[in-house]
């Protein structure tokens, strides 16, 4: 697997663990859009900065979640609703206008953990408001830090060696709107 490959497999996972975490996180509303950057130094020495939106998280007091991915290989989003009250997960399927319908299946975060691999406590920063704890996790080939933010249980920033980062931005802490979680009412639900 290359390096980038790792970033973006560890840059996906960091969506895919906002939203699907082991356990409900209640009374801690927010919603953020997901930005990823690249950075790469051009023959003149200049850096060209390109950064994209490929995410959007909400969640409710009451622990459901909403995660919106953009899709690497078209220009669709991939939306899962995680309810943990009611027991069901969607995956919205925007062109067929459909709602696949699933018990929720509980996933452990994705966590680089190469061999031989060091890791160093990187003390506290605030980023978008928020207090995150950094931890900078390094092998021979590629260094990855992580900012998790302890009180909103989510990942704030991850940085790679390689020039690529993925930082939550537009963060507001409040209540969002309660239709973003349910398949809207012209989508057919179909049970999986």
């Amino acid at each position: 697997m290359t390096i980038l490959a790792v970033f973006v497999s560890v840059s996906l996972s960091v969506a895919s663990a906002q939203m699907l975490q082991p356990a409900a996180v209640t009374g801690l509303p927010y919603s953020a859009d997901q930005v990823q950057e690249y950075t790469r130094t051009l023959e003149d020495g200049k850096s060209l900065t390109t950064s994209n939106v490929i995410g959007h998280f909400f969640r409710d007091s009451r622990g459901r979640t909403r995660t919106e991915a953009a899709l690497k290989s078209s220009p669709a989003w991939r939306i899962e609703i995680f309810d943990p009250a009611a027991g069901v997960a969607y995956t919205l399927d925007d062109r067929n206008k459909v709602a696949r319908r699933t018990e929720p299946q509980a996933k452990p975060p994705f966590r680089y953990a190469p061999l031989r691999a060091t890791t160093d406590n990187l003390g506290t920063q605030v980023i978008e408001g928020v207090v995150a704890e950094g931890t900078r996790t390094s092998t021979a080939a590629l260094t990855i830090e992580t900012w998790d933010s302890v009180e909103l249980k989510v990942n704030m920033l991850t940085k790679s060696s390689n020039g690529y980062s993925s930082k939550l931005v537009n963060l507001k802490r409040e209540e969002p709107d309660p239709a973003l979680f349910r398949p809207p009412a012209d989508y057919k639900v179909i049970d999986q």
